[in-house]
């Protein structure tokens, strides 16, 4: 009860926080009615359902050996460590790896109405896996777009037409899927012209980005990773993901090697897989009252599988 009670406290502070809370619902739009989906804090009513019983059900289930990945980095002994480790760990049962549900791409519109100056909007597109074989490409598109002050977004948006003081673009990826997001606080009536530079910029980007804007957003990319691995608590992240993604912790030379590999045909095939596969994009918007009433572009007029 103490513990519910402590997490409907973190709901409610998120509810609180629209540049938080706007990504929670972005999520649910875009993968409706499935795990991906779901704020991983739960709701009220989920939260409140738990039971003792079940927790103890969902640990049974869950928590076994089997597809169970520990990362350690630092100064050990590694003998020490692997002793610790079977006096620790012999005793949970073997059980089966959980098998996650596929994830199935929604779309729509989520407009919400909190007591707040800006509105906070972030739009996004479906985009690949970390398996699949145009990630990288991803990422540095994602990056060219709007990774930093000399993106595309930035540019357009903030120094072009100053619409804004701050927008930035994201390259998420899991198991079988990925999604571009693009995030922007704004005045409400700057959003329609935002939201529409955001689309334009995103899909024209994939065409005409040039050699030196895919080199400075491979530059940056391999600048963060190699910069990361100061941070030990960043490198035990990483290899438990690469673990758990690929099966095996992927060397960096090898990454450098895949993001070096990338050039514009590789982001003229994204172009065209998402030109083979149109998908309605997925916008999450939550601002003052005067958001119910703004004019949005065509393409995210629809509103979100109910």
């Amino acid at each position: 009860a103490r513990e519910r009670e402590v997490v409907l406290q973190e709901i409610a502070e998120i509810e609180d926080m629209p540049e938080e809370l706007v990504h929670d619902r972005l999520q649910t739009v875009a993968f409706p009615d499935q795990p991906l989906g779901r704020p991983i804090l739960g709701s009220r009513t989920s939260v409140r359902r738990f039971d003792a019983a079940m927790l103890r059900q969902f640990m049974a289930r869950g928590y076994g050996m089997a597809g169970a990945v520990l990362s350690i980095a630092g100064r050990v002994d590694p003998e020490r460590l692997l002793a610790c480790i079977e006096a620790l760990f012999s005793p949970l049962a073997a059980g089966a790896a959980p098998r996650g549900e596929a994830a199935r791409w929604g779309g729509g519109t989520d407009l919400a109405t909190r007591a707040c100056e800006q509105a906070h909007c972030v739009l996004a597109l479906p985009g690949p896996g970390v398996r699949d074989a145009d990630f990288y490409a991803f990422q540095i598109h994602a990056t060219l777009l709007g990774g930093g002050m000399s993106s595309r977004l930035f540019q357009e948006i903030r120094e072009q037409r100053g619409l804004v003081y701050s927008v930035h673009a994201h390259g998420a990826a899991w198991s079988d899927t990925g999604m571009l997001t693009m995030a922007a606080g704004a005045p409400v009536e700057a959003v329609p012209e935002v939201l529409r530079v955001m689309l334009d910029q995103a899909r024209r980007s994939l065409r005409e980005a040039d050699g030196d804007e895919i080199a400075r957003a491979r530059a940056q990319l391999k600048a963060g990773m190699l910069m990361a691995r100061e941070s030990l608590a960043a490198r035990v992240e990483q290899m438990a993901r690469q673990w758990l993604y690929h099966g095996r912790v992927i060397p960096v030379a090898e990454t450098v090697s895949r993001l070096e590999a990338v050039d514009a045909r590789g982001l003229h095939r994204l172009a065209e897989r998402t030109a083979a596969t149109p998908a309605r994009p997925a916008l999450a918007i939550v601002g003052p009252e005067t958001v119910a009433r703004m004019p949005l572009p065509d393409d995210l007029c629809a509103p979100g599988p109910a």
